[in-house]
């Protein structure tokens, strides 16, 4: 998904092509040169970062996420969580192929998971 256009690259750009063209006129991020051509009036960096905390606000709010860092903590909670479990399926899966004398890739071959 392309957020902006390559400002460096068009230096003036119709504003029938500018991606996210209301979003710029309404922070005044750009201004007309004539004829509905536009350039870029405040600085790259700038503009990508106010974006990205739009995206990122309406985001939040699709998706019902009042705190960003306690869904971010709970996140990584989740992540360890199931990392750890993987983890002690992967050991059991060794002893298995321990006791039967086999490879862990056979095992995971016989319960028809892939290996990664």
């Amino acid at each position: 998904m392309k957020l902006l256009n390559d400002w460096e690259k068009e230096e003036v750009i119709h504003k029938s092509k500018i991606v996210n063209f209301d979003f710029l006129v309404e922070r005044n991020f750009i201004d007309e040169v004539k004829d509905g051509f536009y350039y870029l009036s405040k600085d790259g960096k700038t503009v990508e970062t106010e974006l990205w905390k739009k995206v990122n606000h309406e985001l939040a709010e699709y998706l019902d996420i009042k705190d960003i860092d306690k869904e971010i903590k709970r996140f990584i909670f989740l992540l360890n969580s199931y990392n750890e479990i993987k983890d002690i399926g992967q050991e059991l899966i060794g002893k298995i192929a321990n006791l039967r004398q086999t490879t862990a890739k056979d095992v995971h071959e016989e319960l028809g998971m892939e290996i990664e």
